[in-house]
């Protein structure tokens, strides 16, 4: 009876001390919104975000007997992230963010025969970062600046009770 009441109590006390964060992210490029978010998140433990979409192109062509027959593919483009909050000694939160954007920049076609294909060519951008922000501020993750597509922030806001 005794070990019932201990567990009882061990687990009560486990979760009152499990914070939520509650977290507000966007994704703006620009100035413009791309893709937003919001979620309770258990302190310490990982969220996941997807926000894709999928671009249909013909990726192949075979000709055989006067017959072209394409081959089609699908490519996946959005912003993709993992976020671990955690609330520190001094209230603060650490985001700890790994997260990729990918998008379509243009399409190269081709004829074979018949067929046109329409390969789409991409750039994508990723990143992994921990910062420290006040409970209630947002955090910005400028990324993007290698070169490959500049003007993407992310910003993050979390809030917890005190």
């Amino acid at each position: 009876m005794k070990a019932v009441v201990f567990t009882i109590l061990a687990f009560a006390a486990a979760t009152a001390s499990a914070e939520t964060i509650n977290i507000t992210s966007e994704l703006t490029r620009n100035g413009q919104l791309v893709s937003n978010f919001s979620a309770g998140v258990e302190n310490g433990k990982q969220q996941n975000f997807r926000d894709v979409s999928f671009v249909e192109y013909v990726e192949s062509a075979t000709e055989k007997a006067g017959v072209v027959k394409p081959k089609r593919a699908k490519l996946e483009t959005g912003f993709q992230m993992t976020l671990v909050p955690r609330i520190t000694s001094t209230g603060d939160i650490s985001y700890q963010v790994t997260a990729s954007n990918t998008a379509v920049k243009g399409r190269e076609k081709s004829r074979v025969g018949e067929s046109v294909t329409d390969v789409p060519h991409t750039v994508s951008n990723s990143f992994t970062q921990t910062r420290i922000g006040k409970n209630g501020e947002p955090v910005d993750f400028p990324f993007g600046a290698s070169g490959a597509d500049d003007g993407y922030v992310l910003t993050i806001k979390g809030t917890h009770p005190q």
